[in-house]
């Protein structure tokens, strides 16, 4: 049986913001682990597609199988990147998602769950039409959205395809030092010709972490080190 503010709770989760909602979630789920008679409200709407994506808090899971538990975060990461590829509005998804990372680690002072989002984004470089997974990157980059930090993946996939090299590019040479950045993480998997053209200016950047940025790519990524033309 829920107490009166338990119950209280319990049916206002939808009129809760989302990382406060979240948090009665986990409340709830952690108590039904300790107890294991108490009920646990439901989540949907928007406030699934949080838990699902972007919340921090525990939810109380016995972790037995870290290599099941990572397949099961990369297929529930692609469900969200097949849903944000067929969405009326992508941008607007996007920028919503972002809406919701920040007010996370607003709240929580800690980092959102990065694992659904990383993988979510790279099945949209995989799978949405090139345009498109195009469009989604160079808004991200270029309004620099905090979603933009979980874009690893999302960038090693584009920067490998030929035809997002003048975006590479552009970006490398921005005014933004947080662009360049992304220019140079972008190159992790990218064609040899395309690190040579770019590589030199992020080498010698008035911005350290541009530079602590690329040599991370370089070092860690597939691009040859030995092929770089840096001294």
């Amino acid at each position: 049986m829920l107490g009166g503010p338990e119950q209280w709770l319990a049916g206002r989760l939808e009129e809760l913001p989302l990382p406060v909602a979240a948090a009665v979630l986990s409340y709830f789920h952690l108590r039904r682990r300790r107890r294991g008679d108490v009920p646990t409200p439901r989540a949907k709407g928007d406030l699934r597609t949080y838990v699902d994506l972007v919340d921090n808090n525990d939810r109380g899971r016995t972790r037995l199988d870290w290599e099941t538990e990572l397949a099961e975060l990369r297929a529930r990461g692609a469900r969200y990147g097949d849903m944000l590829v067929r969405s009326a509005d992508p941008v607007a998804m996007l920028e919503r998602w972002n809406g919701w990372i920040e007010a996370c680690e607003a709240l929580t002072a800690r980092p959102a769950n990065h694992l659904p989002l990383m993988f979510a984004l790279e099945r949209v470089a995989q799978s949405a039409p090139p345009a498109l997974a195009t469009r989604l990157a160079a808004h991200m980059i270029e309004h620099q959205l905090t979603i933009g930090r979980f874009s690893d993946a999302m960038l090693d996939e584009l920067g490998r395809q030929q035809g997002n090299s003048p975006l590479i590019q552009r970006w490398a040479a921005d005014l933004s030092p947080g662009v360049r950045g992304a220019g140079a993480r972008a190159l992790n998997r990218a064609p040899e010709e395309l690190a040579r053209r770019v590589v030199p200016a992020l080498a010698q950047d008035a911005d350290v972490g541009v530079r602590d940025q690329l040599w991370h790519t370089l070092i860690y990524g597939g691009v040859p080190l030995a092929a770089m033309p840096v001294s």
